[in-house]
């Protein structure tokens, strides 16, 4: 998905009555348009240099002007509609309008020009981008910031638009502009006043305006407008809400809600049937917006264009924490452990229990027999032998020990088996070296 217009692409201000078309040069049914040879004229302070965009109305011309340089969308009423009152008084109404309204998310008419050969045309700036319908045909739905942000600044336009007494009663993709360049805060343009509803705008004789249209006529694009305007009933602000909302439906579903095969299907749709379900990626707040504005009775749609404005900016575009999916198997096994946890401290008490190998390792052999010691020889009861020296004097305190005698090896003291508690075996020993045998 890319929804970033190009650059290249010069798009025009258009109505219902013109289409825009990059650098047209023929009419629909394939001969060469009769606007070519005014292409290198002068209209006015405007030098005509090619045509964008054309329609059973007029033509749209890229101009500049002579003396400054400034380059303009210049809108060219045919020489059959100029002579018609009607579409006379709608050149006129739209450049009022607009320029009443002055506002930054509407395109700018600076002049408007009556020659006295009796051409008509209006100036408008020149605007680089794509319309909505064309980016919707291209690139399908935007993301949901993205048509959250489109629909915040037609709110604005709607806004000032209302303010003054102004029904724009067209609205629609075609008639929004996305400018190229996203770096100001005023990248989407409304276009195309040319059938809107003046009723506090006052004629330059001081009288309020007429609705060019006529009462009972049904006016507008039958798969945007309102229930109201469907049955040529009265309007107020909220039918360009309606509007709106038949314009978030398409960002998001990537069609609008209600299509017929002609005017009475769609009327019948736009006046009894609910708008289908949007998709589940579409957050709940928006979901709910957009149903609020496609009400079918004015009164349950929300009060202003205000409203709707501060609801779209308070819509939570991040998507929601992803949810830990906990498998069967995962779970049974933790369930296992804890279970397998609370048992051996149920049943083992506590307290620490051998290890088999500790339990079956033979209990280590006892210490060597007291008896293996050699006893202290007194000199006092002991003499030694005749003939031998006497030792020398012992200092107090000290024992000295005689060594065995060297005809007779010393037993060595033999650690018992190990036998079982209260056996006779458990006695000591005690061997005398200088006896011929251990006593007992």
């Amino acid at each position: 998905m890319v929804w970033k217009p190009a650059r290249s692409r010069v798009t025009s201000v258009v109505d219902s009555g013109f289409t825009t078309a990059a650098t047209a040069t023929r009419a629909s049914d394939g001969r060469p348009s009769d606007g070519q040879e005014r292409i290198g004229t002068t209209l006015g302070n405007y030098q005509l240099l090619a045509i964008v965009g054309e329609g059973g109305m007029g033509r749209v011309y890229l101009a500049e002007h002579k003396r400054l340089g400034r380059r303009v969308a210049l809108k060219l009423l045919r020489p059959e509609q100029a002579s018609r009152r009607n579409a006379v008084a709608r050149f006129f109404q739209e450049a009022r309008v607009v320029n009443r309204v002055r506002h930054r998310n509407i395109v700018d008419i600076p002049d408007l020009v009556e020659l006295d050969d009796g051409t008509v045309f209006i100036v408008m700036e020149l605007l680089e981008g794509s319309s909505l319908r064309e980016l919707l045909r291209a690139d399908g739905p935007p993301p949901i910031a993205l048509t959250i942000e489109i629909g915040v600044q037609i709110c604005r336009a709607l806004e000032a638009a209302h303010a003054v007494g102004v029904l724009h009663r067209d609205l629609k993709p075609a008639n929004v502009h996305v400018a190229a360049d996203r770096s100001s805060d005023a990248w989407v343009k409304l276009l195309d006043f040319g059938i809107a509803k003046l009723s506090e705008v006052e004629s330059s004789s001081g009288v309020a305006a007429p609705d060019i249209t006529g009462e009972g006529a049904i006016i507008g694009t039958p798969i945007y407008m309102s229930p109201e305007q469907a049955t040529a009933s009265p309007v107020d602000p909220r039918t360009d809400l309606y509007s709106l909302g038949v314009i978030l439906y398409e960002l998001v579903a990537g069609s609008p809600p209600f299509t017929g095969a002609g005017l009475p299907e769609l009327v019948w749709a736009h006046c009894s049937q609910p708008p289908p379900p949007l998709p589940a990626a579409v957050p709940p707040a928006l979901d709910a917006l957009i149903r609020h504005c496609l009400a079918k009775r004015p009164h349950e749609r929300p009060a202003s264009a205000t409203a709707v404005r501060e609801a779209l900016l308070a819509i939570d575009t991040q998507p929601p924490p992803r949810r830990v999916r906990w498998r069967p198997a995962l779970i049974a096994a933790l369930v296992a452990v804890v279970v397998g946890v609370v048992l051996a401290f149920a049943f083992g008490g506590g307290s620490e229990r051998p290890t088999p190998a500790a339990a079956t390792e033979a209990p280590p052999p006892p210490a060597p027999a007291a008896a293996a010691a050699v006893p202290a020889i007194d000199a006092a009861t002991d003499p030694p032998a005749v003939g031998a020296t006497a030792p020398p004097a012992t200092p107090a305190g000290e024992v000295r020990r005689r060594k065995p005698r060297a005809d007779r090896e010393p037993v060595a003291p033999a650690s018992p088996p190990a036998t079982p508690s209260g056996s006779v075996r458990d006695r000591a020993y005690t061997v005398d070296p200088f006896r011929d045998e251990g006593t007992r």
